[in-house]
């Protein structure tokens, strides 16, 4: 994987399973993944691999390059950061008189 190349992928919806779907319009990688602190990712068509591929949902940018293994700490840095950015998402929300969507 070079890294010049990158496609940006979409999220489809939930899969029956509970997972995010995300598909790939470029070259047709899909895959299931769940968020942190369970997080697991299972590539169901590889697509182009030898590109970067990324996503973002809900201002969070993702990774979603072939390789599923993360260590445990970077899943503990990860569900922290993201935590961080839903206390501000929640707050912003209370502020606006917008928590009955929380």
């Amino acid at each position: 994987m070079d890294g010049s190349q990158k496609h940006q992928m979409v999220f489809v919806g939930k899969h029956q399973t509970g997972h995010e779907e995300w598909f790939c319009p470029i070259c047709g990688r899909r895959l299931l993944m769940h968020a942190p602190p369970n997080y697991s990712k299972k590539v169901l068509t590889p697509g182009d691999e030898m590109v970067t591929h990324s996503a973002s949902k809900y201002g969070f940018q993702l990774d979603m390059t072939a390789s599923s293994a993360v260590s445990g700490e970077q899943n503990a840095n990860d569900h922290a950061v993201i935590e961080e950015k839903l206390d501000n998402l929640r707050n912003m929300l209370k502020a606006a008189a917008l928590d009955h969507l929380l």
